[in-house]
């Protein structure tokens, strides 16, 4: 279900080959899922994952850039650990609520 998710979000949305990713946010049923993806060589990395995901989504980057079979380096594990890290702080502005003072 998730691919599918990521494949309808992707469709005219290309990954441009200066920045190899792509970052959205897409409402889905009860909340927003954010998809974020990278196109290296050939391959494409998608990862789809909402709010409460995003701790285990920055393990699993660090484990593929581990792995020495898999063509994920450090380098692509630090860009998309930083896309991830961008869409919590934005989604933590967006339900911040505006602070009123009183006169």
């Amino acid at each position: 279900m998730s691919e599918q998710l990521a494949r309808d979000c992707l469709v005219g949305n290309p990954i441009t080959k200066r920045d190899r990713t792509l970052t959205k946010q897409v409402e889905w049923m009860d909340g927003s899922v954010n998809i974020i993806a990278l196109m290296k060589d050939g391959e494409r990395f998608v990862f789809v994952f909402d709010e409460e995901s995003s701790p285990q989504l920055l393990q699993t980057l660090g484990h593929y850039a581990a792995d020495p079979e898999m063509n994920f380096t450090w380098y692509d594990a630090a860009v998309l650990s930083q896309k991830v890290r961008r869409l919590q702080s934005q989604s933590l502005a967006a339900n911040e609520k505006p602070f009123r003072r009183s006169a």
